[in-house]
């Protein structure tokens, strides 16, 4: 990189890191910049409130779903994944016709409660077996079937 004529040496991840943009300065401490160009987040969970959950960890944990053999997901959502910069796969809501992203449910101990083991999910069903989870004006969530599959 020059600075007017003098050359300046920058240390960025440049792009090795998975998923981040030939100009990323994360290994820095900079901002991460995505595959897609656009600038990441590098803000974790909130020393005031621990139960926060932030952009850093839950890519973490996208990207451990999106390289693990045994993931539920498919070989699409995978792909998404990586596309969207580690950040859940997105949907057409079968019910409310509204985008939807998948979420990463702490189960089988909710994360307020101290879990770690993270699983994807739909918010519907994510709301289904965690009663703490609201969906979108507080509607009551779908579960097993979708519409016209009677």
């Amino acid at each position: 990189m020059l600075a007017g004529t003098e050359p300046v040496l920058v240390h960025n991840c440049g792009g090795k890191e998975e998923g981040h943009h030939a100009s990323c300065e994360c290994e820095d401490g900079g901002q991460p910049r995505m595959a897609n160009g656009q600038l990441g987040s590098n803000r974790t969970h909130s020393e005031d409130d621990p139960a926060e959950w932030g952009t850093t960890e839950r890519r973490a944990e996208w990207r451990k779903h999106h390289n693990d053999p045994n993931s539920p997901l498919t070989a699409a959502q995978k792909a998404e994944i990586k596309r969207r910069g580690y950040a859940g796969p997105q949907r057409i809501n079968p019910w409310t016709s509204e985008l939807e992203t998948m979420e990463l449910s702490r189960e089988p101990i909710p994360f307020r409660d101290g879990g770690d083991v993270t699983v994807p999910r739909w918010p519907d069903e994510h709301a289904a077996i965690d009663s703490s989870r609201k969906l979108k004006g507080n509607r009551i969530p779908f579960t097993n079937t979708y519409p016209g599959d009677d």
